[in-house]
């Protein structure tokens, strides 16, 4: 708990706290008890504002100003991987990870790569936790990597686990397009409103219409081959 790290998108546009909080005392984490929870926090930046308001830098501070007043956030109490996979969806998207749409402009859509941002799978970060004095007050039963194994052995499960962590957003991120896909089919559909009775005869006077047509077509069909093979016989 406290563990917090912060990266950039690529077009600068937002920043991403990633941290390991106290899910008891964490605003809207008492649901979670005293068990850590992951959590991603999105904070805006004037760029992400620059298509909105192209020669105005003050009125682009501002916007990004107010917008962090209620940042994204994405929590998750069973892996870092987890709450990124929310946030690389609820980030790029105006949908939840369910495909529920939010209100018109409740939400600025901002790259959140295709990582988990933690980055506890980085050697660097676990060689400066082990290196720390309180490992061994926090957590007694912690494992060094060294009796695990070798750094070399680590590494290598280390860059293992980044490589399916991509892989696994990737597949969020599918996943989530179609689910958005099919809750605006659904949304369409109700906006629709029932056929006419008109309306329906005239869909049901085309259906028997295209029916007759296509059997039609089928006994010309039959006729002609049966003209060419009649032919054919003629000819020997």
């Amino acid at each position: 708990v406290g563990y917090k790290t912060e990266w950039i998108n690529s077009d600068h546009s937002a920043k991403f706290h990633s941290e390991i909080c106290d899910g008891a005392v964490i605003p809207g984490g008492s649901s979670y008890g005293d068990t850590p929870v992951f959590r991603v926090t999105r904070w805006l930046t004037a760029k992400a504002f620059e298509k909105d308001f192209p020669d105005d830098e003050s009125r682009r501070e501002a916007a990004a100003k107010k917008a962090n007043e209620d940042p994204l956030i994405c929590d998750s109490p069973n892996s870092s991987l987890a709450a990124w996979c929310k946030m690389v969806v609820e980030s790029n998207s105006f949908h939840t990870m369910n495909g529920e749409e939010t209100e018109p402009g409740a939400r600025k859509v901002t790259s959140a790569g295709t990582a988990d941002r933690f980055c506890l799978d980085d050697i660097d970060v676990i060689q400066t936790i082990e290196a720390s004095t309180w490992v061994d007050d926090v957590c007694p039963m912690y494992q060094y990597c060294e009796q695990r194994g070798s750094w070399a052995a680590e590494g290598l499960r280390r860059a293992k686990y980044t490589l399916a962590a991509a892989r696994e957003l990737l597949n969020v991120m599918k996943d989530a397009s179609k689910a958005q896909t099919e809750a605006k089919a659904a949304r369409e559909k109700m906006k629709r409103p029932p056929m006419t009775q008109e309306e329906r005869d005239g869909h049901e006077v085309k259906r028997v219409m295209d029916k007759m047509l296509h059997k039609l077509e089928g006994v010309h069909a039959s006729k002609v081959r049966q003209s060419e093979r009649q032919g054919a016989r003629e000819s020997e």
